[in-house]
């Protein structure tokens, strides 16, 4: 006869490590589920099969959660952006919208890490969670190595590279989340594009003005 396993079992099952890891999946997929709002310590340690208390051997509180799936996030992402930069090759602006439509293609595929990645009032400041924050700045650190690439092959005009890397960002966020809500112009266009192909063809469309902007001579 198979042996019954108590929830005390489940609840002492974890050892250092694994409860983390359990966490942020549980707030990963109350997220998706039910919604941010309904994230809360005692719904994830339910999640993970454990007390209440032990959640806060991991982390000091909701933001400290939500901080470490922010993390999580951006580490993902920085792995999707390195390997769509390679199948670019080494052509300049090819690196640039690879970059770009790796971001896109993020925000749709892992919604709730992008939205808590999103809301900066969610999270940790710098001080508080230094992991979130190195994790933020190599996807930065990512866009900005492009960025001056492009200038040293001469494609993109002499500028501050950051500031660059910054308009780069904010047009390519600003289309990863209203195509992911379907909200903003997506809710004005007559046919808006669904499924990765169209989407990909449609963001690049409208990236090239903004691309076209940034190149030298322009």
């Amino acid at each position: 006869m198979p042996r019954r396993v108590s929830r005390q079992t489940t609840r002492t099952a974890y050892h250092h490590g694994d409860l983390r890891s359990a966490a942020i999946s549980g707030a990963v997929d109350i997220i998706k589920e039910e919604g941010l709002d309904a994230v809360s310590m005692r719904n994830v340690a339910g999640r993970a099969g454990v007390t209440h208390g032990a959640l806060y051997q991991h982390f000091e509180n909701k933001k400290f959660l939500l901080s470490a799936v922010s993390e999580q996030g951006y580490v993902r992402l920085a792995t999707r952006m390195r390997a769509a930069q390679r199948r670019a090759g080494g052509e300049p602006l090819g690196g640039i919208r690879a970059l770009a439509v790796a971001y896109v293609f993020f925000a749709a595929d892992e919604p709730a890490h992008f939205r808590v990645m999103s809301e900066l009032e969610l999270t940790c400041a710098e001080d508080e969670y230094p992991p979130l924050w190195e994790a933020h700045n190599i996807v930065v650190g990512l866009i900005v190595q492009a960025v001056e690439a492009a200038q040293r092959s001469k494609t993109l005009r002499a500028a501050n590279s950051r500031d660059v890397a910054m308009t780069l960002w904010a047009f390519t966020h600003g289309y990863a989340e209203t195509s992911r809500t379907r909200r903003g112009f997506f809710h004005e266009l007559a046919d808006p594009p669904k499924g990765k192909p169209a989407i990909k063809r449609h963001f690049l469309s409208v990236l090239e003005p903004v691309l076209a902007g940034l190149q030298r001579g322009s």
